[in-house]
């Protein structure tokens, strides 16, 4: 064994420099995954705000009707009636499109962020047990 703690193409120092790249990339991975769960939150808001919106836009359209049909004669019966539960029906099935979407977005960046952080780990491992091997001349 040579002093210096070396043996052949063998070194600590060289062993340290790859467990530090291999945890830059675990922690850049872990990083990017952090951003995933971010972008969910948001998309969490977002969805959140549009619902806020639909739900006005419903309610303002009901009340227009209600005006139209409190300053006609005729009562809420027939077509003033029709275009109500149209309204409602038509909110109704925006709502769940895009309860549909959000969930699958969701859905997709719950994955993506597992995905990073489990190829993350892989890739640390796999980077550090190269670098280890070729040492040894692997």
């Amino acid at each position: 064994m040579a002093s210096g703690g070396s043996t052949g193409g063998f070194s600590w120092f060289q062993v340290a420099i790859a467990g530090a790249q291999a945890y830059n990339q675990y922690q850049g991975a872990k990083q990017q995954a952090y951003e995933y769960e971010a972008e969910k939150e948001r998309t969490k808001l977002t969805a959140r705000d549009k619902e806020i919106e639909r739900r006005d836009r419903l309610l303002k359209a009901l009340a227009a009707r209600s005006v139209q049909a409190g300053a006609s004669p005729t009562t809420l019966e027939g077509t003033p009636l029709a275009l109500i539960n149209a309204d409602m029906k038509r909110a109704a099935r925006d709502d769940q499109t895009a309860a549909a979407e959000t969930a699958a977005r969701i859905g997709s960046l719950d994955a993506a962020a597992r995905n990073t952080r489990r190829m993350g780990k892989i890739n640390a491992q796999t980077g550090f047990a190269t670098s280890v091997a070729s040492m040894f001349g692997g």
